[in-house]
């Protein structure tokens, strides 16, 4: 039967039968990948990629495509397919080990059925011949569509990074299963010329315990206490909840949550993690007689399930005391290899993959561990740990030992500085046994012969994998001087030390304070320095800052009456002459280096004053422009002893002067007006308040500091009072030291590029001491 085409050219038949289709994803012809599409496809197919994740992402590099998820899945197999070369997945996965280099072995029974299949990375095999000492094992379940348990083979490296040695797929958990599995680890470990492991860690799974026992008999078989103790949870606290709802009174549910835990479990559950913590085998014996002691016979059952599960077979696998012993270098645990199932199944994401197709995602991960795995131990090699102190132990060590060794050894550095309690003087060399790694013991020996570590002083463990040979040139040790350095130059000065006809022949230096020969203005020998700190601890206190009687702490009675009584004077002048009218008051100076200096006080009118005082003061022996004081220097003249007992610029002295022009102005307020200290602030145009920034800025040491000295040699904190009124006089002296050099700018503009940093001290100089006559 043959079939022939005829085309017919009338128009009856030159149309379509149907309508059109809605959109052109319903034609098979349109939904096709081009060909950079399936290029990329098949890229994403090696690298693992779900189909979900490739569909995004072609749309996104082609929008007007039509493929739908089923052509990009059909697309897949068909990848995938080539993959296996046209033969069975089982056969393809043969093929491709041999191909790439991974070191497998398989097993078949009687029918030439695969049971068992080991494979190992070529990359793993270089880090376990560095790293051999540490095999960690366990199994993991649902990775592939044939149910086959895998059998992780994880090993440690210098950097504590966990990398894998060897995968396994098992037909089952039985010990031959193990023992098989195991046996091809050992001739790998012998294909490579790698040491046994010294300890090995697993589950509490007896099949593999034998099969570790039978194989690697020199080994230390560790069971992972993380299991031990959910085994104890899960078999001892539904038990004693129950008993502790009983001696309760409560009725028992059986359908009760197992999570309700309370005080007594939790007090159970510690004293299992102490005597799991035993450090000694003594230690270990009381805690367990103490446990006995407290439990029995209430919690019989759980004790006997502790004692003949765990502790009796296994104490010596189990317990700090025992286990310290052995060399794990700080893996007690099986979390590493829980970490690799949790990674293998973030690029496994089904349990419905063949075994070639799981093979391929191990090696994706497997890739990218080594990888990550050798970035690290690169960058180490290059750059030194920031944590450590003492750089002098571990110069030997940068590059060739890791970070996280040289952490680990300062902590036992640490231990020196401690001194309750003390470090024992009897080594008893457990740290070194667990962790390959310099005792507490050993850096001290190290440190009194000033001498440094070795790299054989660590296990080989601990050493960064490098293809050369540590050639040991240290740092030469510091050349003590014989020339003792000046305590003011610095460390880092490269100026030579002056010699002894040097240092006769410097010029001594000249006092700024009393102008004395041979010491500076803040050595502690200057006389007037020490005179200043006696009278600033024995400063006085006003009691009470608003009463009107000036009675001051520490003050005898004469000085109060005087400084009462002229201030009383004050007043009344004031009050019977209404307008300014001058008042002069000649103070002879009681030292015999001072001069005598004309203090000119204008009185003020009654009523609210001006905002400032003026005072008009001669200095015959200084040249210098003194502008108007404020209020707090207005009055402070009349005061006997004020300026005798502490320097003008003190804050007591300060104080001193604000609280006499404040009576001042009390007096000459008129009769039932408003006499407070807000009151007396507004009249002489002084701020309310200040920002509380300000109190704190001026309580610096380089201000007013924090503390007042009492005169009884107590301190106490300063008053919000005081501290405004310190405030206030330092914000006029600013203002009067702008206004004087604005003043000598405006006579001579050229002044300002004459003046050397000695003519401005010069000044600052005779300006302090014309306001210390001023208030003296």
């Amino acid at each position: 039967m043959t079939w022939s085409l005829h085309h017919r050219p009338d128009t009856k038949h030159a149309k379509h039968n149907h309508e059109p289709s809605h959109h052109p994803s319903a034609h098979p012809t349109h939904r096709r990948l081009d060909d950079s599409s399936k290029a990329t496809l098949s890229e994403l197919v090696s690298a693992g990629v779900s189909p979900r994740d490739i569909q995004t992402y072609l749309r996104r590099q082609n929008p007007q495509s039509l493929a739908t998820r089923r052509v990009v899945y059909n697309y897949i197999s068909k990848v995938k397919d080539d993959m296996h070369e046209g033969q069975s997945s089982i056969h393809a996965l043969i093929n491709q080990l041999d191909r790439e280099g991974f070191w497998s072995r398989v097993r078949v029974d009687e029918n030439q059925r695969v049971t068992a299949i080991l494979f190992a990375h070529p990359g793993s095999l270089r880090y376990l011949q560095a790293y051999s000492d540490l095999l960690l094992l366990d199994c993991t379940y649902k990775t592939n569509e044939y149910q086959m348990p895998l059998l992780d083979m994880i090993g440690v490296d210098a950097c504590q990074q966990s990398f894998c040695t060897a995968f396994a797929f098992l037909s089952g958990e039985q010990e031959e299963d193990y023992v098989w599995a195991v046996e091809r680890l050992r001739s790998l470990y012998e294909a490579c010329d790698a040491k046994l492991p010294s300890v090995v860690l697993s589950d509490r799974c007896l099949a593999c315990l034998n099969a570790i026992g039978a194989v690697f008999p020199s080994a230390h078989s560790l069971p992972c206490l993380w299991h031990a103790n959910r085994a104890v949870l899960a078999h001892c606290l539904p038990n004693f909840s129950f008993q502790e709802r009983l001696a309760a009174g409560i009725a028992a549910d059986a359908s009760t949550r197992r999570g309700n835990q309370s005080a007594g479990w939790a007090e159970f559950y510690s004293f299992w993690h102490s005597i799991m913590q035993s450090p000694t085998e003594a230690e270990f014996n009381r805690r367990v007689a103490a446990f006995e002691e407290k439990y029995l016979p209430d919690h019989a059952e759980e004790v006997a399930y502790i004692q003949r599960t765990w502790l009796q077979p296994y104490k010596e696998k189990l317990v700090k005391a025992w286990v310290d012993e052995y060399m794990h270098f700080g893996n007690t645990v099986t979390s590493r290899v829980e970490g690799i199932h949790a990674l293998l199944k973030s690029y496994l994401k089904t349990s419905k993959f063949n075994l070639f197709d799981v093979w391929r995602a191990i090696k994706h991960a497997v890739e990218n561990q080594l990888s990550e795995i050798q970035s690290k131990q690169a960058r180490q090699q290059t750059r030194k740990p920031t944590t450590h102190a003492n750089s002098g132990l571990f110069n030997a060590l940068h590059g060739w030992i890791p970070h996280e060794a040289i952490k680990k050894v300062e902590e036992q550095r640490k231990l020196l500085e401690k001194t309750d309690p003390p470090v024992s003087l009897v080594c008893s060399g457990t740290f070194t046994k667990a962790f390959g790694l310099p005792c507490v013991h050993k850096i001290k020996s190290l440190l009194d012969r000033k001498q440094g570590f070795r790299i054989d002083d660590f296990h080989k463990q601990w050493h960064l994998r490098r293809n050369l040979r540590q050639h040991l040139i240290l740092e030469p040790i510091g050349v003590e001087s014989s020339i003792r350095k000046s305590p003011n130059t610095a460390l880092s000065s490269t100026q030579r030390e002056p010699s002894a006809l040097e240092q006769l022949q410097r010029q001594a230096p000249t006092c700024s304070r009393c102008h004395a020969v041979g010491h500076s203005r803040s050595s502690k020998t200057c006389p007037l320095m020490r005179q200043e700190i006696l009278l600033e601890s024995s400063a006085p206190r006003l009691v009470d800052s608003t009463t009107t009687d000036m009675a001051l702490a520490g003050w005898s009675q004469d000085v109060e009456r005087t400084l009462t009584s002229q201030i009383s004077d004050t007043s009344r002048n004031v009050t019977q002459d209404n307008t300014p009218e001058a008042m002069q008051c000649s103070i002879q100076q009681r030292d015999e280096d001072r001069i005598e200096d004309t203090i000119v006080v204008q009185s003020l009118p009654p009523g609210p004053r001006q905002t400032k005082s003026r005072v008009q003061a001669t200095a015959p022996k200084v040249n210098v422009s003194v502008q108007p004081p404020t209020r707090l220097q207005s009055v402070t003249s009349t005061a006997p002893h004020v300026s005798s007992t502490l320097p003008y610029y003190a804050p007591g002295s300060i104080y001193s002067r604000y609280v006499a022009a404040r009576l001042t102005w009390y007096k000459s307020q008129p009769k039932g007006y408003l006499k407070t200290n807000q009151a007396d602030r507004r009249a002489m145009g002084l701020p309310q308040r200040y920002q509380k920034e300000m109190f704190v800025w001026y309580q610096d040491y380089k201000q007013m500091g924090e503390w007042c000295i009492l005169p009884q040699g107590g301190r106490r904190k300063w008053t919000k009072e005081e501290m405004m009124a310190y405030i206030d006089w330092d914000t006029a002296e600013a203002e009067r030291t702008e206004a004087q050099v604005k003043l000598r700018m405006e006579n001579d503009p050229n002044e300002a590029t004459r003046r050397g940093m000695r003519g401005i001290w010069r000044g600052s100089e005779e300006d302090e001491q014309a306001q210390a006559r001023l208030f003296s």
